[in-house]
Protein backbone atom coordinates (compact mmCIF):
# COMPACT_ATOMS: atom_id res chain seq x y z
CA UNK A 1 0.00 0.00 0.00
CA UNK A 2 1.09 3.57 -0.46
CA UNK A 3 -1.56 5.95 1.44
CA UNK A 4 -1.11 9.39 1.06
CA UNK A 5 -1.71 10.04 4.76
CA UNK A 6 0.08 8.15 7.38
CA UNK A 7 -2.07 8.68 11.21
CA UNK A 8 0.97 7.09 13.58
CA UNK A 9 0.94 7.63 17.71
CA UNK A 10 3.80 7.21 19.59
CA UNK A 11 5.38 5.25 16.75
CA UNK A 12 8.95 4.77 18.96
CA UNK A 13 7.85 4.01 22.46
CA UNK A 14 9.13 0.93 23.51
CA UNK A 15 11.41 0.34 20.24
CA UNK A 16 15.39 -0.42 20.50
CA UNK A 17 17.71 1.88 18.56
CA UNK A 18 17.52 -1.19 15.43
CA UNK A 19 13.53 -0.68 15.10
CA UNK A 20 13.50 2.68 15.73
CA UNK A 21 16.21 3.50 12.90
CA UNK A 22 13.95 1.05 10.19
CA UNK A 23 10.61 2.71 11.10
CA UNK A 24 11.99 6.17 10.76
CA UNK A 25 13.62 5.01 7.42
CA UNK A 26 10.23 4.01 6.24
CA UNK A 27 8.88 7.10 7.14
CA UNK A 28 11.38 9.41 5.58
CA UNK A 29 10.76 7.09 2.29
CA UNK A 30 6.55 7.59 2.95
CA UNK A 31 7.51 11.47 3.35
CA UNK A 32 9.72 11.80 0.30
CA UNK A 33 7.22 10.35 -2.58
CA UNK A 34 4.68 12.69 -1.12
CA UNK A 35 2.56 11.58 2.34
CA UNK A 36 1.45 13.57 4.32
CA UNK A 37 2.26 11.83 8.21
CA UNK A 38 0.72 12.70 11.40
CA UNK A 39 2.36 11.77 14.45
CA UNK A 40 1.82 11.95 18.31
CA UNK A 41 5.02 11.82 20.56
CA UNK A 42 6.19 12.92 24.32
CA UNK A 43 9.80 12.15 22.23
CA UNK A 44 11.10 15.83 21.62
CA UNK A 45 13.94 14.69 20.04
CA UNK A 46 12.30 12.74 17.68
CA UNK A 47 10.00 15.47 16.95
CA UNK A 48 13.34 18.20 16.16
CA UNK A 49 15.15 15.58 13.98
CA UNK A 50 12.10 14.32 11.86
CA UNK A 51 9.22 17.34 11.81
CA UNK A 52 8.86 20.21 9.45
CA UNK A 53 5.70 21.48 10.87
CA UNK A 54 4.86 21.20 14.90
CA UNK A 55 1.82 21.71 16.55
CA UNK A 56 1.74 21.32 20.81
CA UNK A 57 -1.24 20.34 22.20
CA UNK A 58 -1.70 20.90 26.17
CA UNK A 59 -4.84 19.67 28.04
CA UNK A 60 -7.00 19.43 24.26
CA UNK A 61 -6.39 22.82 23.61
CA UNK A 62 -3.53 23.90 20.54
CA UNK A 63 -1.02 25.80 22.51
CA UNK A 64 1.83 26.49 19.21
CA UNK A 65 1.92 25.55 15.83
Amino acid sequence: HEPDLIIIDEPFSGLDPINTRIIKNLLYRMRDRGAAIIMSTHQMNQVEEMCERIMLIDHGRQVLY
